[in-house]
């Protein structure tokens, strides 16, 4: 008898492959499934101490991972604890969201004390999906928060869709974090060229995937295995969704970490930092941040459009914390040197507002007024020269 009716799989429709038992494990290489319900299998890993890349899991002992709210711009009052989260990858039959689309592997992990837990959860056939996306919704009924990589636009929207089709409802988390936009805040404006998860492995953990499939190769070896029989690579694919979970996690951690240390050694990081403390209000701290940035001139001479944004941010800093002084002269460096109406305008409006000079908030205003080509932005300046002249002239 084939594997295929062995294991019950994709076109198995007979009396005989129907009737056939079980098989109690599945192995992929050092991989052993145990059979949960039929055609559903699941792996358990438990690593005491784990590492990834150069991280070791001491490194981020005692666990602050409190500090995920602030870098997801979530308020909630209550803290969090690292054995509630829980962190969720899945393995598809394709990338679309479709119907004719499924998860075919979900990976689950979670840390009870130094140790991380992984469960990996196998479909064999359609017939089993009921009692596979049960075992899911098991695992999020008990974590409060939810952590992914990109699970907001696709793992998450994929299981709601096959729960409807078996009319039950995805649980919900307290919170859903999902790492690759809080990953995004840190490094912003595409500073890393890419955001897959593999990449942000390599800047951030120094880890490196060496011989790991890819996730095109996916969908086809799965099909091969359950319509065929042939096993070319499901090793690959659980290997791959471990390492998918391990990274994960360490990204979690690490991110937390930056961030509640403002670990600005990184280059790369330090804009990053300063904006989600800025955005979380800690406007000193963002600050103090933003003042280790070199002079303006000297970053503006390097690469403008990659510091040209800092160097505004920093003038919006120094406006936001009441240095008026210092932000006129950081957004007259800016407007004069970048060509920047919005900086001009900024620097007007603080000479005409909080530095109490008019003349000088004029000349910044005619000069805006030579350039400006839209009619609604040439009404409202001519009306703030009015204003300006109104002020000037009883003096």
């Amino acid at each position: 008898m084939s594997i295929k009716k062995k294991l019950g799989l994709y076109g198995t429709s007979t009396p005989e492959s129907r009737a056939a038992p079980k098989l109690e494990t599945i192995d992929f290489g050092d991989h052993a499934f145990t059979e949960l319900a039929p055609f559903v299998f699941e792996r358990f890993d438990r690593t005491a101490n784990p590492s990834y890349g150069t991280q070791n899991i001491q490194y981020y002992l005692p666990f602050r991972v409190s500090g995920i709210l602030d870098l997801a711009l979530v308020k909630h009052v209550d803290a969090i604890h690292p054995e509630e989260l829980l962190f969720l990858d899945t393995e598809t039959t394709g990338l679309s969201r479709g119907t004719g689309t499924f998860p075919f592997l979900v990976g689950l992990a979670f840390l009870r004390g130094e140790t991380l837990v992984t469960r990996q959860l196998l479909l064999t056939s359609p017939a089993g999906e009921a009692a596979f996306l049960e075992a899911i919704q098991g695992e999020i009924r008990a974590h409060s928060f939810l952590v992914t990589y990109n699970g907001k636009s696709f793992d998450i929207p994929l299981l709601a869709t096959r729960l409807i089709l078996q009319r039950d409802r995805l649980a919900a988390p307290v919170f859903h974090f999902d790492l690759l936009h809080i990953l995004r805040r840190l490094f912003p404006h595409r500073r890393l060229g890419s955001y897959r998860q593999g990449d942000l492995e390599r800047e951030l953990l120094n880890a490196s995937r060496e011989g790991d499939i890819t996730g095109a190769q996916i969908p086809q070896i799965y099909f091969d295995y359950v319509k065929y029989g042939t096993d070319t690579g499901m090793e690959s694919i659980v290997h791959h969704n471990h390492l998918d979970l391990l990274g994960m996690v360490f990204l979690f951690l690490e991110s937390v970490r930056v961030y509640t240390e403002k670990d600005a050694s990184r280059g790369t990081l330090r804009s990053g930092i300063a904006r989600l403390l800025a955005r979380n209000h800690r406007y000193a701290e963002a600050m103090d941040l933003a003042a280790e940035v070199s002079h303006i001139k000297e970053e503006l001479s390097t690469d403008r459009n990659f510091l040209y944004r800092d160097a505004l941010f920093r003038a919006w800093l120094e406006r936001k914390t009441g240095e008026y002084a210092k932000a006129a002269a950081s957004f007259l460096e800016i407007s004069e040197r970048c060509q920047c109406p919005y900086s001009r305008l900024a620097l007007a409006r603080i000479l005409e507002h909080k530095l109490g000079k008019p003349e000088e908030a004029l000349i910044h205003t005619r000069k805006l007024l030579e350039i400006a080509s839209d009619q609604e932005d040439r009404s409202d300046l001519i009306k703030r020269e009015q204003r300006l002249l109104r002020k000037i002239r009883p003096q």
